[in-house]
């Protein structure tokens, strides 16, 4: 990992730089979610003095982003610095919220008083308590809505932002209803979804690449939640995730389920790269 790209990928607010795809082109842009998982990977070299400055700044930003008035409910970008091409004005989310309350823990800027505190204000009062015609086969009571706005009709779920989720439910380390209701959508939903990237993707609405779940499923298991080895295992012998994990482009992180544009970051995508324990794994299941 060489710290000249990081800081070169950087800005001076502390957010890593990113690619928002457009109709008409890319634009540079930069979110919360993007330096939450940039922050991640670099995660190994955290105490590279080279770096602390840059891996300070970012933390910096990470909590700029959360929502005024609202504590713990995170979003994509800080207060009054909404990029012009993302139209209205977006609500705190629940996958941005989940990455970055946990990244800013493992690095020592929130307790597990506070990861306690976001789930019971930010999380629990956007759980599904209802089921309708509309919902998915895989959905369940007690996982979670995409927005972070209590009794919104029709919020979608997306199964990578809940997986996301469990790590930080796990990380509190007692029982809750929300952790066996996420495992068992998961295993409904990957059971639906067979070996079919299209399927797959239809599980995350808000993550428009459906490898995506891959990653996070491997850095839920990296972060300490057990029981999903052979479901990583098993969604790495499909050629489509095979490739898609090797792309030598960047592929698109996220997007919006209500039709948004989506956005690549290719110093993520370096990152990723350069580890090798993903080779590893990936020769242990072929």
């Amino acid at each position: 990992m060489t710290p000249g790209l990081i800081r070169a990928n950087q800005r001076a607010d502390g957010a890593f730089l990113s690619e928002v795809l457009l109709e008409n082109g890319r634009l540079a842009e930069s979110n919360g979610t993007v330096t939450a998982l940039c922050l991640d990977a670099i995660w190994p070299s955290r105490e590279d003095p080279l770096l602390a400055e840059g891996i300070a700044a970012a933390l910096g930003y990470l909590e700029s982003c959360e929502t005024p008035g609202r504590p713990g409910h995170f979003g994509l970008h800080p207060a009054g610095t909404r990029p012009v091409w993302s139209g209205a004005s977006r609500s705190p989310e629940l996958d941005a919220t989940a990455l970055i309350a946990v990244t800013l823990h493992r690095y020592g800027r929130r307790s597990l008083a506070d990861l306690q505190a976001i789930y019971r204000e930010a999380l629990v009062p956007v759980r599904v308590d209802q089921l309708t015609a509309a919902s998915e086969p895989w959905h369940d009571y007690d996982v979670f809505g995409s927005w972070l706005v209590p009794d919104l009709l029709g919020n979608p779920v997306d199964v990578t932002a809940n997986v996301n989720t469990l790590v930080l439910l796990e990380l509190l380390g007692q029982p809750m209803a929300e952790i066996p209701a996420i495992r068992l959508m998961l295993a409904r939903a990957l059971e639906w979804a067979g070996g079919s990237k299209a399927r797959v993707q239809r599980l995350s609405p808000w993550h428009p690449e459906p490898v995506e779940l891959v990653r996070a499923l491997e850095r839920a298991e990296r972060l300490g939640v057990g029981g999903l080895s052979h479901m990583i295992a098993e969604l790495r012998k499909l050629c489509w995730v095979r490739k898609d994990l090797e792309s030598e482009a960047p592929l698109p992180l996220r997007g919006a389920g209500d039709g948004h544009p989506a956005w690549c970051c290719k110093l993520l995508h370096e990152l990723r790269r350069s580890d090798p324990a993903p080779v590893r794994r990936l020769r242990s299941v072929q």
